[in-house]
């Protein structure tokens, strides 16, 4: 019994993500569209709080804040790059929700009396799609991003880029000898 529900369960879930990624292909390629023939599509993210701004969780690679000041931007190029944040926050959302679901699900199979090994097993490769897909809508975005660039921009970028990596830390120090004991 406890085999058969998981496994509707999964079935449900994979049925919904995968309705949930058709729409919102369908409704990303219309932005793009719209963006390439210059048109304005301004769509309220929520419809229950139109004013109230989309929601962002951790670091933007690419394209946070800091950075599109740095690029002088003009007008057009932010209204364009609002209208991307905009649907990139739209497509992602019931992405996230599948997530966080499918996340409180493996918490509850963790925490029971008994471990189901498939069920978890089914949860965490749809979990693994979920997060590919949102990374695969995150890099889209940025590419649209990039390619609003100017060529000076993108130059600015690339040095940008270039001063933030990193050098690999120095190795540790091996340890002090042992101090002789004192007498």
């Amino acid at each position: 019994m406890r085999v058969r529900k998981s496994l509707l369960l999964g079935i449900a879930c994979a049925l919904i993500g995968c309705s949930t990624f058709a729409a919102g292909s369908v409704s990303y390629a219309k932005a793009v569209k719209g963006l390439i023939q210059g048109q304005q599509q301004s769509r309220p993210v929520d419809a229950q709080h139109p004013e109230a701004p989309p929601q962002r969780r951790g670091p933007r690679i690419g394209t946070d804040q800091h950075l599109l000041s740095m690029l002088n931007l003009n007008e057009d190029q932010k209204a364009k790059i609002k209208i991307i944040r905009d649907r990139e926050a739209v497509d992602t959302k019931p992405l996230q929700e599948q997530l966080k679901n499918m996340q409180e699900s493996l918490i509850c199979l963790a925490e029971g009396a008994n471990f189901d090994e498939n069920a978890v097993r089914g949860l965490v490769n749809q979990e693994s799609q979920l997060l590919a897909e949102l990374n695969l809508i995150r890099i889209r975005s940025q590419n649209l991003v990039f390619n609003l660039l100017t060529t000076d921009q993108k130059n600015r970028l690339a040095e940008y880029r270039k001063n933030m990596k990193m050098e690999p830390p120095p190795p540790p120090k091996p340890p002090a000898p042992p101090k002789p004991p004192s007498e």
